[in-house]
């Protein structure tokens, strides 16, 4: 949302219809302010979003950029902070 309270969706994401389909592969630090229909966050692991404030924010702004599916993955362990 942006400040003032309107959606703001990344680009490539309008549009309606089943033929509807589009990627955006971005870093965290891009996304913020931005929402998606769906999010992939392939690398929750515990060297990408370590036990720390910064890791913790980061991985905040990557699940909250999701309106409708969010998936978290991870080859081994998830991170600790992932619930």
């Amino acid at each position: 949302m942006t400040a003032g309270g309107t959606r703001r969706k990344a680009p490539g994401t309008s549009g309606s219809g089943p033929n509807r389909s589009s990627e955006f592969l971005c870093g965290v630090s891009q996304v913020k302010g931005l929402e998606f229909d769906v999010v992939v966050i392939p690398d929750a692991t515990p060297r990408r979003y370590p036990d720390q404030p910064d890791a913790r924010r980061k991985l905040h702004v990557a699940c909250t950029r999701a309106i409708h599916q969010l998936w978290v993955m991870a080859v081994g362990r998830f991170s600790p902070i992932v619930p």
